[in-house]
């Protein structure tokens, strides 16, 4: 598993976009956000290259109520 100052090295732009959409969903509104406000934010493209290259160890889909969302497993 990588730690977190390596994440933070390696990451590229794109992906950070993604992670801190994010980060911003669940810090500005106690919840994660829908996988279709992520698209929305960042592009269907961005998100689905971030979870490829990222991973389960980093970001995952889940789903609250019945909407699907993406959660940050890396804190």
């Amino acid at each position: 598993m990588v730690d977190l100052d390596t994440l933070r090295q390696r990451i590229t732009p794109e992906q950070r976009a993604v992670v801190n959409c994010l980060w911003e969903g669940f810090r500005d509104h106690d919840r994660w956000p829908s996988r279709q406000e992520v698209q929305a934010r960042t592009g269907e493209a961005a998100l689905r290259a971030a979870q490829a290259a990222l991973g389960e160890a980093v970001l995952r889909e889940g789903s609250e109520d019945g909407v699907p969302d993406c959660r940050l497993t890396f804190l």
